[in-house]
């Protein structure tokens, strides 16, 4: 039974292929696409292959030429090939044409559709001869171009200035990467009946181009009622008239920092037009700036002659509100005017502003436009920041809708840059009124930070017995390289490590000396401190002390030994070490020293102000004793008694000591008396005499000639008055001797104080 049905299963199959050969294959008819009709040359066609063609299947293609269309075949012409094209030649493309391609193999056949239409609806025309191309004389904007149509040309002269061709023109400029193709109309070829047969050059006139500008032109064209263009004719060059500028100058100032009295210079700065915008070589500029003097009064000053590579100018300025203009000059005229105000008190800044690097060399700048008050325009300026005299900014003028701008030009890496925004207001930039800056709105930035190209400057201020204060200045912004985030201070110290504690610091000596220096070490060698007043210092020493930027000094106390120190400055990029400082501390010198001046004198000196001011009243007595008032001792109490009688004249020769004194003419005084003083001292009181003591031995001069003498007891009465009451010289009677003779040799009475007892 298996056998049977497997013998059953082969025999279907065998008939069946059997069957399939004996039938025609089923393929489908290739579909012809498109055909090209070359005058006097040959007629080409494509078609679509069919799919399940066998191997080795040809196509051939018929082009049947007829008088008319859909009537008998005039002359028939074929081609065969294995591909997707085939070319038959023809003698002209003014005729009617049914075209067909058939696929097929020995035992089938497949044909496409018959297509029919007049040969120039498929004709492609040769290329046109292009012969001069001319800038048009007074037209800064045309060109003029002289073609010719090719020999053995499809279209009859008629047929072309009846409008039967289109054109298209392709042109570049110099300025230009790729070549512009438009669709344009060629006015230039008119025939006429006299001139039907005429194919001479035509010259023709285009006015798309822009001014002063070179441009490669070609043309091609095609039949009205064909899809296929010529090819290209061969390229002409040529560069249009010069024009007068299309546009104002961009027109910009600055203010130098420093000015004459009472004035300001301000240096104008303007862009040059680009080519695009000058339209011809530019022969100069013309800047001038009016100023206001008072009512009706202006002040005008220019900056005289003007080459074409000025991009600048200074002028000397009144404090005044000033407007600036300036235009640009070709041989064919002057630009539109461009101008500018210079304003007294600012209008608002922008509300915002960020910078942000796009790469190295280029920035992004993003502002918020400033509130209730419309801008016509911004201004973006950039200068590079150096320890260098400023200079002139970069900038750039964007328009009033503008939030942001990209700046490339001398922008570079590792270097910072000031990036500053002003607002426009008033009228467009270049009007004849010209516009009003605001104040700008800055900041400054990098395009790419970096590790500083050198270390901060370390050197030592004051020395201590145990104490350092360390100072330092930045790199300057040339060197930086980037932002500086923090300083670190690094010390090592005697023990080989980092090595600084925090402890209360030794009072301040004096400042050190350097001890020795090489090309990475300053040595400094504190010797003993004079302490005249105590300082207290507070000073911290850490290990890797982190200090923000702006910090420019550094305490560290509790020091003994050899240290060495050294200053990292950090930015975002990397970092950068100063040189190392070597100092060399001898704390135990020093020790006692200190502890002696600023502990034991302070504690001396305050113990001698107490006991001193305790003792005041008996330092006083002994340094300042007081002096007895005479009215207040006995000798207000006692009188001399007078024993005897009173001298006379005749007892002068009992006193031959006595020598009288005449005084001098001139001299008014009284009549004096000389007494040579015993050996004895004698106290005088001063009631007698100007002088407490004589000393004995000497000569002392008397005034004897008081008439106002009393005794100094008011009571008592003498025994006799004294003679000169009664008229007699004083001279012949010295009582004053008498009481000094009595008192020396007799002394007081017994039981009465001494006279100078109190004195």
């Amino acid at each position: 039974m298996l056998m049977s049905r497997r013998c059953v299963t082969h025999l279907s199959l065998v008939l069946g292929v059997c069957a399939a050969a004996a039938l025609p294959l089923s393929i489908p008819a290739p579909t012809l696409l498109d055909c090209v009709f070359l005058e006097n040359s040959n007629a080409t066609c494509w078609w679509e292959g069919v799919d399940r063609a066998p191997p080795n299947t040809s196509y051939v293609l018929h082009v049947d030429e007829m008088l008319q269309l859909n009537c008998s075949v005039f002359q028939s012409r074929t081609c065969t090939t294995q591909g997707n094209s085939c070319s038959v030649p023809i003698l002209t493309a003014s005729a009617n044409y049914c075209v067909s391609v058939a696929v097929g193999g020995a035992t089938w056949e497949a044909c496409s559709p018959r297509r029919c239409f007049h040969g120039l609806q498929a004709v492609k025309l040769y290329p046109l001869v292009l012969h001069r191309l001319s800038p048009a004389q007074g037209r800064s904007r045309c060109l003029e171009l002289q073609w010719s149509i090719p020999t053995g040309f499809a279209l009859s002269p008629r047929e072309i200035a009846e409008g039967h061709l289109l054109y298209q023109l392709r042109y570049q400029s110099e300025r230009q990467l790729h070549p512009q193709i438009e669709e344009t109309d060629l006015p230039c070829v008119r025939y006429t009946a006299d001139s039907a047969h005429s194919s001479g050059p035509a010259p023709c006139r285009l006015c798309l181009f822009a001014p002063f500008t070179e441009y490669s032109v070609a043309i091609r064209y095609r039949y009205y009622r064909s899809q296929h263009w010529s090819d290209w004719s061969h390229t002409q060059l040529a560069r249009t008239d010069e024009a007068a500028p299309s546009v104002a100058p961009q027109l910009w100032w600055w203010v130098e920092p420093r000015g004459p009295e009472g004035r300001r210079t301000v240096v104008l700065l303007w862009k040059p037009l680009t080519p695009l915008q000058a339209n011809g070589h530019i022969l100069g500029y013309n800047a001038s700036c009016w100023c206001e003097g008072g009512p009706g009064v202006t002040h005008s000053w220019d900056c005289g002659t003007l080459l074409p590579s000025n991009t600048s100018c200074r002028l000397v300025l009144s404090l005044q509100r000033c407007s600036c203009t300036l235009t640009a000059s070709t041989v064919s005229g002057p630009s539109p005017t461009g101008s500018i105000a210079l304003p007294g008190p600012w209008a608002p800044p922008p509300e915002t502003l960020g910078v942000s690097p796009l790469n190295d060399t280029t920035l992004q700048v993003r502002w918020t436009a400033p509130r209730n008050r419309a801008a016509v325009g911004y201004v973006v300026e950039w200068t590079p920041v150096t320890g260098a005299a400023p200079h002139g900014p970069s900038w750039q003028m964007v328009g009033g809708d503008a939030r942001g701008a990209v700046i490339a030009e001398g922008i570079y890496p590792e270097v910072r840059f000031l990036v500053s925004v002003r607002v426009l207001y008033g009228a467009e930039p270049g009007a004849e009124q010209g516009v009003e800056p605001g104040a700008e709105l800055a900041t400054e930035t990098y395009s790419r930070q970096g590790a500083p190209s050198a270390g901060p400057r370390l050197w030592v201020t004051e020395l201590g017995s145990a104490s350092v204060v360390l100072r330092w200045e930045p790199m300057p912004v040339e060197q930086r390289r980037g932002f500086i985030r923090n300083y670190t201070l690094h010390c090592r110290g005697p023990r080989g490590g980092d090595a600084c504690e925090h402890h209360p610091p030794s009072p301040r000596g004096r400042f050190a000396q350097p001890a020795r220096v090489s090309n990475e070490r300053l040595a400094f060698r504190v010797r003993a401190p004079l302490c005249v007043w105590c300082v207290c210092m507070s000073a911290v020493c850490l290990t890797g002390v982190v200090m923000p930027a702006d910090k420019r000094q550094h305490s560290l106390g509790a020091l003994q030994g050899l240290y060495t120190f050294y200053l990292v400055a950090s930015t975002d990029a990397g970092n950068s070490s100063s040189q190392l400082v070597t100092v060399d501390v001898e704390q135990d010198r020093a020790t006692l020293v200190t502890v002696f001046s600023c502990v034991i004198v302070p504690i001396v000196t305050v113990l001698m102000l107490v006991v001193l001011l305790r003792h005041r009243e008996g330092m006083v007595q002994v340094l300042c004793p007081a002096v007895p008032d005479p009215a207040q001792s006995s000798l207000s109490m006692w009188t001399p008694k007078m024993h005897g009688k009173v001298m006379r004249d005749t007892d002068k020769a009992s006193y031959p000591f006595l020598e009288p004194v005449c005084p001098s003419e001139s001299d008014h005084s009284f009549p004096l008396l000389v007494i040579p003083v015993p050996e004895r001292l004698c106290r005088v009181p001063d009631v007698y005499a100007p002088q407490a003591y004589i000393e004995p031995g000497s000569e002392h001069y008397l005034n004897v000639s008081n008439p106002t003498y009393r005794s100094p007891v008011k009571d008592e009465v003498l025994e006799e008055e004294p003679p000169w009451v009664h008229g007699e010289s004083p001279t012949s009677f010295p009582h004053l001797l008498q009481i000094l003779v009595q008192d020396c040799d007799d002394g007081p009475p017994a039981g009465d104080a001494s006279p100078l007892g109190g004195v």
